[in-house]
């Protein structure tokens, strides 16, 4: 259903968003049944973190339309992602280096702040990590997600290159020698 109405420009003239809005809305059968059965519309648990993937160096970069190049590539935030900060928690971490998770099973024990950018244990709460999907035809991004779901506590880019200490040129490459 669509609602619309053309108004002059006179500021009087009140309108009501709430009801035209719920004289515009539709429900579904299914949803008619959850609202009749009283299950939670809004909610979702446990809650899925969707954990970035990204190839050294080729992270996605938010800035503000005035900042500069210069002031963008000097912040030291803007190397910290989920997948650096992974790296760096298996490397330094005492409780990510017992627990040697797969980059899938992080968040179940540890918290992501957006704010800091980094890792923290967690203390409640039950998530579900979900490493972004990506297409075979992507080449190495594709291969870089294989070694992540199936290497445990790696440390670095590097670190999933090397197979049995024989450092490898591609993530391809790697993946195939590790089966």
């Amino acid at each position: 259903m669509i609602s619309f109405g053309l108004h002059e420009d006179n500021t009087n003239i009140q309108i009501d968003e709430i009801k035209e809005y719920q004289s515009a809305r539709w429900v579904s059968p299914p949803e008619a049944m959850w609202r009749l059965f009283a299950f939670a519309i809004n909610e979702m648990t446990p809650s899925v973190y969707h954990l970035q993937l990204h190839l050294d160096g080729l992270q996605f970069v938010s800035f503000k339309k005035i900042d500069t190049i210069d002031n963008i590539l000097k912040n030291p935030m803007i190397k910290k992602t989920m997948l650096s900060e992974f790296f760096l928690m298996n490397e330094t971490n005492k409780d990510a280096k017992e627990l040697k998770l797969l980059y899938k099973d992080f968040p179940q024990y540890f918290l992501w702040s957006s704010t800091y950018k980094m890792w923290t244990r967690r203390q409640r709460g039950h998530i579900i990590g979900r490493v972004v999907t990506c297409h075979p035809t992507e080449g190495e991004r594709y291969y870089l997600r294989l070694l992540l779901m199936n290497v445990r506590a790696p440390k670095s880019f590097e670190d999933l290159l090397r197979v049995k200490e024989i450092c490898c040129d591609t993530f391809r490459e790697s993946a195939e020698k590790r089966g």
